[in-house]
């Protein structure tokens, strides 16, 4: 492969209802192994991984990575092929995930964390043809798993080749059209959904947002997230296409706010990445404690839910303009993680609308709507929607509901598409303004919650007759789920205590109600719907 440069050509287009702005088109010729070999090349002896005192080179990781690829092949994976990847946050993990994509097929995460039901169904509707662990998460896999720690497997590792399947001969025809991962999100209907992600819409998310980001070889970045979690992709590319070092959080040091200060520091981290509620969090123990940000740190981008910008404040007060910048970032699963970005500064944060998330990246674009698909006026509440070549593939197996979510763009050139977010927005003079969801669905601590699916599970409980769920605002400004029940009526010992732990048995952590209420009835507004007063 010659020049990998992440290149953008420019192109001056109409916004329907705002005023020209500058519009990118991103020349897509790459996949992500391509320019993570580019990398790799170009930097075999530096630090690419670092977990617990270890550290893997960019060679190192390409071996690891094409040994892993090899295996695969063997097996007889290759493009559009799904491999489950049930790991620990760590050094395998990253190998594993490139030797996927270098065998040509797309990876499906599944979070060590997750319980075994929703394990279960993500393995009955993605039906990889492979998958990867070790021992100890191995549990419920398949037959035949590559167990990653089993000494069998790792002479087998051994003896494959070093060299990628996608070099020299081109083993694996790899394109950019090819599935990367599916990452399941919550369903409406109480099932979730898997949304497939190509390489292309990887690879221009980081083209779009070089303009604005100047990533390089210098910068640190941490895997704070689930790889579960699109936030990941953004955080694991960040580092290896530009060359940089990715601190690998452990799930300890990410429990922990003094351990995860003390590495920033250690490390010298560059580029910080965190939902507004674990940033906040962070700032928190930082003004309490009087600690001084570590020196290196210039930028903290903020995504994955709701950002209250006049939270900010404080942050402002302590840090001034001396202290990293700070961008909110808006997006969605299905857009390939970022949508818009807003850089904000004290005056921004302070006299600004709450819920600012900007403008466009380089090659979207994004259209608030009414329910007649025509351009709201600025200030106008309307139904956001995004086109360009950051939308998914669709979801998995659901050709309905693809088809239902991504319709034809009204705007574009024939064939183009444009994807209903579900969130609702307004243009103002500083960009987009978010004004909450049209359904029932939220985002809690950087994942997409829907509230159908907590309430169905709940209904499915033998003592419960019927069941919602809502957020509520804590005083501290977090969010937490709370559900409430009625039982049947030869239950009259249910506790909401037990309902919470059965919750658990099958919903990610992320979705367990924090308080379940066992209530006679569910009270009802004037004109009988629920009051959720």
């Amino acid at each position: 492969m010659s020049d990998c440069n992440l290149s953008t050509e420019d192109n001056r287009n109409n916004r329907p209802g705002h005023s020209d702005r500058n519009q990118y088109i991103v020349t897509l010729k790459h996949t992500i192994p391509d320019l993570f070999e580019h990398q790799a090349r170009l930097r075999s002896d530096n630090v690419a991984l670092y977990q617990n005192d270890k550290e893997l080179s960019y060679d190192e990781l390409d071996a690891a990575a094409n040994r892993i690829a090899w295996t695969l092949i063997a097996r007889g994976i290759g493009p559009e092929d799904v491999v489950a990847l049930k790991l620990p946050r760590g050094f395998d993990l990253i190998a594993a995930m490139l030797g996927v994509l270098k065998a040509g097929a797309c990876y499906v995460p599944l979070d060590p964390s997750l319980p075994k039901e929703r394990v279960e169904f993500i393995l009955a509707d993605a039906t990889p043809r492979a998958a990867i662990s070790v021992t100890a998460d191995s549990r419920g896999l398949p037959s035949g798993t590559i167990l990653l720690d089993d000494p069998i497997v790792q002479r087998d590792l051994a003896a494959r080749p070093a060299i990628s399947p996608t070099d020299k001969e081109r083993t694996v025809q790899l394109t950019p059209d090819n599935a990367a991962y599916v990452i399941y999100t919550s369903g409406s209907t109480g099932q979730p959904k898997g949304v497939v992600i190509e390489h292309r819409q990887v690879v221009r998310l980081f083209a779009a947002a070089q303009r604005d980001f100047d990533f390089g070889p210098d910068d640190c970045w941490t895997l704070f997230h689930s790889y579960g979690f699109d936030f990941s992709v953004w955080e694991i590319w960040g580092a290896l296409f530009y060359g940089g070092r990715l601190v690998i959080v452990s799930q300890d040091e990410a429990r922990s706010i003094p351990d995860f200060v003390r590495l920033l520091h250690d490390q010298a981290v560059t580029i910080l990445n965190l939902t507004p509620t674990v940033f906040f969090a962070l700032d928190q123990d930082f003004a309490e404690k009087h600690q001084s940000l570590p020196g290196s740190l210039h930028t903290v981008i903020l995504g994955g839910e709701d950002l209250d910008s006049r939270r900010l404040e404080g942050w402002y007060q302590r840090h001034g303009t001396d202290g990293p910048s700070i961008v909110n970032m808006y997006g969605i699963t299905e857009t390939c993680v970022h949508v818009t970005h807003c850089s904000l500064d004290s005056t921004n944060a302070r006299d600004g609308p709450s819920g600012q998330i900007g403008e466009a990246l380089l090659d979207l674009d994004v259209y608030v709507l009414d329910e007649m698909l025509k351009p709201c006026d600025e200030s106008q509440i309307g139904a956001l929607y995004v086109a360009g070549p950051g939308l998914a593939r669709g979801y998995l197996g659901r050709a309905s509901l693809s088809a239902l979510r991504f319709i034809a763009n009204p705007f574009g050139k024939p064939g183009e598409r444009l994807y209903r977010t579900g969130d609702l927005c307004a243009w103002t003079d500083g960009g987009l303004v978010y004004h909450g969801r049209e359904d029932d669905q939220v985002k809690l601590r950087g994942h997409r919650v829907e509230i159908g699916e907590i309430a169905m599970r709940l209904r499915t409980h033998p003592d419960v007759l019927d069941a919602t769920a809502l957020i509520r605002l804590e005083p501290h400004g977090d969010q937490s789920i709370c559900a409430f029940v009625t039982a049947a009526r030869s239950a009259s010992d249910l506790s909401g205590a037990a309902l919470e732990s059965y919750c658990g048995l099958f919903l990610p952590s992320y979705m367990v109600p924090s308080r379940v209420f066992v209530l006679e009835s569910f009270p009802l507004t004037p004109n009988g719907k629920l009051d959720r007063g």
